[in-house]
């Protein structure tokens, strides 16, 4: 069975871009600054946030309890300082983590992932 995904990427000043993927056809409305900046509608499949001393804190407590409350199936903190990822994936209302080192490889919403390839060039 295959799966079309669509990747929203959000980049900001002085930060690494942050990931979204959505099922194809799946509409979601992305809001920065109180202006809608896309025009999909529903809740993503999976989240790729790309952390910064700055917004460690906030990636993981207030974001990932708001993604787990809104239901996203899966969330990645990639943490390209110390090139890990911390997955979360949704069990029963809450996030199951694992933390995967570089090097590693791992099952995904989207597929197995290596993360070598993710923190190619980092």
């Amino acid at each position: 069975m295959s799966t079309d995904f669509k990747l929203v990427r959000e980049t900001r000043k002085e930060r690494k871009s942050d990931e979204r993927v959505y099922p194809a056809g799946c509409r979601c409305l992305l809001r920065t600054a109180g202006k809608i900046i896309g025009g999909y509608k529903g809740r993503p499949l999976i989240v790729i946030e790309v952390v910064s001393p700055s917004t460690y804190k906030i990636d993981v407590t207030l974001k990932k309890d708001l993604y787990c409350a809104y239901g996203v199936e899966e969330y990645w903190i990639a943490d390209p300082y110390n090139k890990t990822i911390r997955q979360c994936t949704l069990e029963h209302d809450r996030y199951a983590e694992t933390i995967i080192a570089c090097g590693e490889t791992f099952d995904s919403v989207i597929g197995t992932i290596d993360t070598a390839l993710v923190f190619q060039g980092v």
